[in-house]
C-alpha cells in the first residue's frame, strides 16, 4: 500500500470491491512513534446474517513494513447500531422508508454507485455509543496499534 496516496487505494478498492462489500474508511498518517501507517476497513455481508469488517494496515519500519490483518465479525444480536442509527434518523427527517438517500453513500465519491455502500450508522461519530460494535473495535485496534507501534 502507498502510504501518502489515499486517492491510489480507495480507487484500488473500489475496483476490487465484489457486490456484497463495501469501503468504511481508508486513512494514513504517523503513529506515536514517527513510523508511517496507511489502513483500509472494507465490510462484507455475511451469508447467515450480519456483516465482517476486514482491517488491513501497514506500518513501515526502516527496513520494510508489517502488515496487520484483522476482521471483526457481528454476533449475537446483529443490525443493532444500524436499527439504532435508522430510528434517529428517522426522527430527524434524515432518512425516511421512502428516502434513504442519506442512508446509503460511498465515504470518498458520492457518485460511486455500487450495490452495497456504507451506511449512516457507520460513521465513527457513533463509536462512542457501541463500544461492543465490531467496526468501533476495529477503530479501537488501529488506535492501539498506533500508539504501540
Amino acid at each position: 500500500m502507498p502510504f501518502d496516496d489515499n486517492v491510489t487505494i480507495i480507487n484500488g478498492i473500489h475496483h476490487s470491491l465484489k457486490d456484497e462489500q463495501a469501503l468504511i474508511e481508508v486513512e494514513n498518517g504517523k503513529t506515536k512513534a514517527g513510523r508511517l501507517f496507511v489502513y483500509s476497513i472494507v465490510k462484507s455481508k455475511l451469508n447467515e446474517s450480519g456483516v465482517v469488517y476486514f482491517l488491513l494496515m501497514h506500518v513501515a519500519y526502516e527496513s520494510g513494513a508489517i502488515s496487520i490483518n484483522a476482521h471483526f465479525m457481528e454476533k449475537g444480536m446483529t443490525g443493532y447500531r444500524d436499527a439504532a442509527i435508522w430510528d434517529l434518523a428517522c426522527r430527524e427527517g434524515v432518512v425516511s422508508v421512502e428516502n434513504q438517500d442519506n442512508w446509503w453513500f460511498d465515504p470518498y465519491d458520492k457518485d460511486f454507485r455500487h450495490p452495497f455502500l456504507m451506511n449512516l450508522s457507520e460513521k465513527e461519530e457513533f463509536d462512542e455509543a457501541f463500544i461492543e460494535h465490531p467496526l468501533t473495535q476495529a477503530r479501537q485496534f488501529v488506535k492501539l496499534i498506533m500508539d504501540k507501534l
